[in-house]
């Protein structure tokens, strides 16, 4: 779990702001390391498309309000 909050790096206050309770708002704070920044997909897998880049990144959205649904993305023209 760590690791998959670290991809994250630092966290807006728009990124947690889902969180309702403080027990789970503490539990995210205490694993993510705010100061690293966010995994930029398209330079860490250089040679994957940066349109392929750019749903990876969509996927792991943190907060899943500005998540786009894996239908939607799956109608990018990469897939045709």
């Amino acid at each position: 779990m760590n690791s998959i909050l670290n991809i994250f790096g630092e966290l807006s206050a728009e990124d947690v702001a889902f969180i309702t309770g403080e027990e789970a708002f503490q539990y995210v704070e205490d694993r993510v390391d705010f100061e690293n920044s966010r995994v930029d997909f398209s330079k860490e897998f250089t040679l994957t498309d940066k349109k392929l880049s750019k749903i990876q990144q969509n996927l792991l959205e943190f907060n899943f309000h500005f998540r786009k649904p894996a239908s939607q993305l799956l109608k990018s023209p990469i897939f045709d």
